[in-house]
C-alpha cells in the first residue's frame, strides 16, 4: 500500500474506498504491487480473510528461534551469519546480504521469494543475523481523548452521527509496546499477515466491527494531502478560522496540520459561540486524529481530514472501520521493515485483537473488565496494564506458540 519513504513524508493521496462482498471473512488477498505508492484501495481491504493457513505452505516464514529469555539464537548449519577464519560468527556486511537477496537464500525461509519480495529487508531478516533494532518508538494518543468533553446535547448528537462515538470509550490509555513490537516483527507486507508458527493470521473487518463497533460498509472518500494555502481555506471554510490565524498555526507545524493543543482551544471557543456545527468537526478532527488516523506526530493532526465532516448529514454513510483497517495495514508495513523505528496507526486496534484472539498470550498483560456486557464493543473486554516494554518474552512465547493458545 503506501511506500515507505512516500508515507514518511506524507506525499501521497490516500483513497479510501470500500466494497464488502459476501465472502468477507473467509479470503486472504495479497496487496497488488500497484497499490504500495499512492493509495490505500478499501475494496481489496473488504476481502482479507479471518481463517489462517496451514504452517506446512511452502511461503510460510519461520523467523526466528529463541532461547529461554527470548533472545534470538540461530542454529548450526542454519545460521545467515558469517565465520572468520578462527572459526567465530561475525556479523554479515551490506554486500554480504545485498549478495544473500540475490541468492534468495534465507535458512527457515522463504524458499521462494515471489510472494514475500521484500523480505530482504524485513526486520527478521536481520535478527537471523543477530542484528536487533531496538526499542521502535510508539506514537499512540489515547491519553489525549480525556482533554476533549462534550457538555452540548445537540453537539453530542452531532457527533454521533459518523458512527465514531463509540471510538472516545474504545481507546486504550496505555499501549502494551512488548505485545506490539513482537507482532510487527511477525507481519509481511507482502501478504497483508502475521506469519506465526501456526500459521498465518490477519485482521479483518469483521474484527474491526466487534473490537470497535464502527462502520465497516458504505461508501468511498478521498483525502489529499493540503497544502498550507488549501488547509487555510477549509479552517476558515468549517471551522471559522482565519487565514492569519491558520497560517500562524501553519508556522509552528511547518505543515498543514494543527496541534492538538491549538485544536482544543478552537473547540472550545466554537462551543462558547454556540456554532455547533463548527464545534462538532474540530471534536470529530480531534477525535479521529487522536485514533484511527494516529500517525507519527505526536502533537499535531492533519487539516486534511477535516474534509470528511463538511457535510455533517452525509459522513455517517463512510466505511470507518475500512479505512482505519487500510490505515493500520501500512503503518505494520512500514513498520515491519528494519530500517524504521517508529510504529503508529490506530495502536488500540491492534492490541484489542491480539488480546481477544490470544488470550493466553496477554493473560498477565490485559486483565477482564467487570463491567463489560456482551452489547458493547469487544475492545471494551479487556483492560491493558502498564508494562515494561519488553519484547523478549512475547518474541518467544509466539515462537513457541501452539494452535490451542489461540
Amino acid at each position: 500500500m503506501a511506500g515507505q519513504k512516500d508515507h514518511k513524508d506524507l506525499q501521497e493521496t490516500w483513497v479510501l474506498q470500500v466494497g464488502v462482498a459476501d465472502h468477507v471473512h473467509h479470503q486472504i488477498v495479497a496487496a497488488d504491487d500497484h497499490v504500495h505508492h499512492q493509495t490505500h484501495d478499501l475494496a481489496g481491504a473488504a476481502h482479507l480473510g479471518a481463517e489462517a493457513e496451514l504452517a506446512n505452505d511452502h511461503h510460510m516464514v519461520r523467523t526466528m528461534f529463541t532461547d529461554r529469555e527470548g533472545c534470538v539464537i540461530l542454529n548450526e548449519g542454519t545460521s545467515n551469519a558469517e565465520s572468520n577464519a578462527d572459526g567465530h560468527r561475525i556479523r554479515p556486511t551490506a554486500s554480504a546480504r545485498a549478495q544473500r537477496r540475490r541468492d534468495v537464500e534465507y535458512p527457515g525461509g522463504p524458499v521462494d521469494s515471489y510472494v514475500l519480495r521484500t523480505f530482504g529487508d524485513h526486520v527478521a531478516t536481520r535478527l537471523w543475523d543477530g542484528e536487533d533494532r531496538g526499542e521502535l518508538r510508539v506514537f499512540s494518543n489515547g491519553k489525549k481523548l480525556k482533554e476533549a468533553v462534550i457538555e452540548d446535547e445537540e453537539v453530542e448528537q452531532l457527533v454521533k452521527s459518523p458512527g465514531l462515538y463509540s471510538l472516545l470509550k474504545c481507546s486504550y490509555e496505555m499501549i502494551d509496546k512488548g505485545i506490539i513490537f513482537a507482532f510487527v516483527e511477525r507481519w509481511h507486507r507482502d501478504t497483508s499477515s502475521f506469519h506465526l508458527p501456526i500459521g498465518e493470521m490477519t485482521i479483518t473487518l469483521d474484527d474491526v466491527s466487534s473490537l470497535l463497533h464502527i462502520p465497516i460498509t458504505g461508501a468511498f472518500f478521498s483525502v489529499n494531502v493540503f497544502n498550507k494555502d488549501e488547509g487555510a481555506n477549509i479552517l476558515e471554510e468549517l471551522l471559522g478560522v482565519s487565514h492569519g490565524v491558520a497560517y500562524a498555526e501553519f508556522n509552528v507545524t511547518r505543515t498543514a496540520t494543527v496541534r492538538y493543543s491549538w485544536l482544543l482551544d478552537v473547540y472550545q471557543q466554537r462551543c462558547r459561540e454556540q456554532r455547533w456545527q463548527m464545534v462538532a468537526r474540530a471534536f470529530l478532527l480531534f477525535l479521529v486524529g487522536c485514533t484511527r488516523f494516529s500517525g507519527k506526530s505526536a502533537y499535531a493532526v492533519s487539516v486534511a481530514y477535516l474534509k470528511c465532516f463538511r457535510d455533517l448529514n452525509s459522513c455517517g454513510g463512510y466505511a470507518w472501520g475500512a479505512a482505519a483497517l487500510a490505515y493500520l495495514y501500512d503503518n505494520l508495513r512500514e513498520a515491519s521493515m528494519h530500517q524504521t523505528r517508529t510504529v503508529s496507526g490506530y495502536l488500540t486496534l491492534l492490541q484489542a485483537w491480539v488480546c481477544e484472539h490470544f488470550p493466553t498470550l496477554c493473560r498477565d498483560r490485559c486483565r477482564l473488565s467487570a463491567s463489560y456486557v456482551e452489547d458493547y464493543p469487544r475492545a471494551l473486554k479487556w483492560k491493558p496494564k502498564r508494562d515494561k516494554g519488553l519484547v523478549l518474552p512475547f518474541r518467544k512465547a509466539l515462537d513457541e506458540i501452539d494452535v490451542d493458545e489461540t
